[in-house]
């Protein structure tokens, strides 16, 4: 077994988290992405739902 796998190994028995942890830059990227892809959802059915009201339907959506 590779000697680096080994001392991951070992220092896991111990409770030492060595595994690679993400950058802030990282968290804060995702969590911007996810945000806007949730406010682009929001202005689609939205988007959506004033298109049904100027076209005269109103369904209970």
């Amino acid at each position: 077994m590779d000697p680096l796998q080994n001392a991951v190994d070992y220092l896991k028995t111990k409770g030492i988290e060595v595994e690679p942890k993400k950058s802030l830059f990282q968290v804060n990227q995702e969590m911007g992405v996810m945000l806007l892809t949730l406010l682009m959802s929001e202005v689609d059915s939205l988007r959506n739902r004033v298109k049904v009201l100027e076209e005269g339907g109103a369904t209970g959506e």
